[in-house]
């Protein structure tokens, strides 16, 4: 506890320093590189020792100290500070505006108002959060027994199942909210602020590239925003789905696009904005493979600017260099940040598997990406993702065609925006398992909208911005409309002063110090796994009592310093907690054969064997009829309907 404490204040205290230094005048901004300077230097610290097999609390605190160190040093060397100004300062003689005290009641009337047929799920996030309940089965069988697995050997070069072959940049942080008690006591809160976080960036975003600066609209456009993300039901899942990498790959890209964009549309610091969007999506592409789509469209649109002339920043001698130069600096500035933050994890798998991904991880995603079944009416079903599929799709085309139409559009970052989500949906549709999922060997098409959850905010802005121009067109064209316009408006924003950060900020870390040791001191860890307890995912009814299985709650209580060998059931429900036990996976409990397990256990030598149906057929191999016969190896010690526990005698 006290070594993850004090990592825990340095990572804090130098994330705190440097986000009001570099953005002394920003609050929103400067909270956003908060979050990434938090999450980055945990993700590095864990990086850094897991490759060198020092994951150690000892280590953890020493590495926290010498990274703050350096990043203080560092930052003494960057004398100019970051600024954050309108993109888009033309498009309205009052820019420079913030709500009064009417415009900020009225903002929080009317959201309170909208909020509350949200209020049942916010209450239900609370309780998620706080009692951490991991629900989804990529987490319990993948993301989650992968990091117990770092942690337990020291070690990010551990690779027991077959989807540890995936980049654990989600883990690294997974790690972290396990250090504290050995728990998933911090994993909500981990979570609940990669959320935050995500919804930050969009905001940020969404004042960059509005087009109707009025303090007051903005304000509606962003609680526009809000709601109308958190009216998708896939977006809702995300919030819910503690643990899983999709909200944390969500958070780095669209960090990266908020970064890319002012970039593109500012004069100063333009060095600082691209090597924060290099340094974004080196985290996104270590989280998740598919990131690299975006990393390859940033790269692309990043000399469209230069090309056409339409960016006239301070480096004229750059843009005066040959093409092949510019190529080559902006490859290298977006290059080197994820090679040396994502490179780790496929230079491990290539140097222990020889090769990056294993044909039977690679084959049964390219069977599902979305491209490969366009034209298979089967995934033409009406529902949500599909319908949101169009709808993106549509949206970015009409507002990339703005300038040929008669709608008085004025906004290049908006247009950028456009792009990048094309971007995205071109990613979506080309990304494994996009087109749906297997159960068992029969394939199940159903678009998959958390491959492509980066695209809900980004498409929402743009729909905004589309209905904003439209209504901004109508008072414009008469002037008693525009009169009575003013005269709303103008009543709820004033003038804006400049607000210091770390007050703001300050208030903020604090409240989070408080809800994270609120957490440390009243958690208490589940019993069994909810939401698995059935083992069958089908044909049966999940409520009865009669299709629950005590296995994982027997397991957890009777179970401890043991090498468990497990098949068919989830790995997450099996270590125990505190984290004790070590579990091999066996795979499939239908297609598992005795011969293959006699090779595992001259490895590793469990001592308890767990078997159950499997969880979508309901059959087991008939090989467990070798551990059935010979009692005299294989004690059972647990049975019930759905699961047995040897207990290994004599090996």
């Amino acid at each position: 506890m006290i070594p993850y404490l004090c990592s825990s204040f340095v990572v804090i205290v130098v994330a705190l320093w440097l986000s009001t230094r570099r953005l002394p005048r920003s609050p929103l901004p400067a909270t956003l590189l908060f979050i990434c300077l938090v999450l980055g230097q945990i993700s590095i610290i864990i990086l850094s020792l897991g490759l060198f097999n020092q994951l150690h609390p000892l280590m953890i605190v020493i590495t926290s100290i010498g990274l703050g160190l350096v990043l203080t040093v560092g930052n003494q060397f960057i004398k100019v500070q970051m600024t954050v100004s309108d993109l888009n300062v033309a498009t309205e003689k009052s820019a420079n505006q913030e709500l009064n005290q009417s415009g900020i009641v009225a903002s929080l009337i009317l959201g309170f108002i909208l909020a509350v047929p949200f209020m049942p799920m916010l209450s239900d996030l609370v309780i998620q959060v706080l009692n951490v309940h991991p629900l989804s089965w990529d987490v319990v069988s993948y993301h989650l027994p992968n990091a117990v697995d770092y942690l337990q050997t020291s070690s990010l070069w551990t690779m027991q199942g077959d989807f540890s072959q995936y980049p654990g940049g989600n883990e690294l942080l997974l790690i972290w909210s396990f250090l504290p008690l050995g728990l998933d006591t911090m994993l909500g809160l981990t979570t609940l602020t990669l959320g935050l976080g995500l919804m930050l960036a969009a905001t940020l975003l969404l004042r960059d590239v509005i087009t109707v600066r009025n303090a007051f609209a903005q304000s509606l456009q962003i609680l526009a925003l809000w709601l109308l993300c958190f009216s998708v039901p896939d977006f809702q899942t995300i919030w819910f789905d503690l643990g899983r990498n999709d909200l944390t790959v969500g958070f780095w890209l669209l960090v990266a696009t908020w970064t890319f964009t002012r970039f593109s549309f500012t004069q100063e610091n333009r060095h600082s904005w691209l090597l924060w969007t290099g340094i974004s999506l080196g985290f996104a592409v270590g989280t998740k493979p598919n990131a690299l789509y975006y990393w390859l469209g940033f790269f692309i649109l990043s000399l469209c600017p230069i090309c056409s002339q339409e960016v006239k920043s301070a480096e004229s001698a750059f843009q005066r260099s040959k093409w092949w130069q510019q190529l080559v600096h902006r490859f290298a500035e977006l290059g080197i940040p994820v090679l040396l933050i994502a490179g780790f994890w496929y230079a491990r798998n290539i140097i222990v598997q020889g090769t990056i991904f294993q044909d039977q991880i690679l084959y049964p995603g390219r069977e599902l990406t979305i491209i490969r079944h366009l034209f298979n009416p089967n995934l033409y079903q009406l529902q949500f993702p599909i319908l949101f599929l169009f709808g993106a799709s549509l949206i970015t085309i009409i507002t990339i065609s703005l300038k040929t139409l008669f709608l008085p559009l004025n906004s290049k970052p908006l247009q950028l925006l456009a792009w990048i989500n094309g971007v995205g949906i071109g990613a979506w549709i080309l990304t494994p398992h996009g087109a749906g999922y297997w159960v068992g060997t029969k394939m199940i098409l159903s678009v998959q909208l958390r491959y492509g959850i980066v695209l809900i905010p980004l498409t929402v802005i743009l729909l905004i911005n589309l209905i904003a121009l439209l209504f901004y067109a109508i008072p414009q064209k008469n002037l008693r409309l525009t009169s009575l316009y003013r005269q709303i408006t103008t009543r709820f924003y004033q003038t804006s002063s400049l607000h210091k950060t770390w007050k703001y900020l300050g208030c903020s870390v604090s409240v989070g110090i408080v809800l994270g040791l609120g957490q440390l001191a009243t958690y208490q860890p589940p019993l069994g796994l909810p939401g698995y307890g059935s083992i069958l995912f089908t044909g049966i009814n999940q409520n009865s009592p009669k299709s629950q299985s005590q296995i994982y709650a027997w397991i957890q209580k009777n179970i401890h310093n043991k090498i468990i060998y497990a098949v068919g059931l989830r790995p997450y429900g099996l270590y125990g907690f505190p984290f004790t036990n070590r579990v091999i996976s066996g795979g499939s409990p239908e297609s598992w054969q005795y011969q293959s397990f006699q090779q595992t256990q001259q490895t590793w030598h469990p001592e308890y064997i767990v078997f159950s149906v499997d969880p979508f057929t309901g059959k087991v191999s008939p090989d467990i009829k070798y551990l059935l016969r010979d009692i005299q190896t294989y004690k059972p010690v647990f049975r019930d309907s759905y699961g047995i526990v040897f207990k290994v005698v004599n090996p």
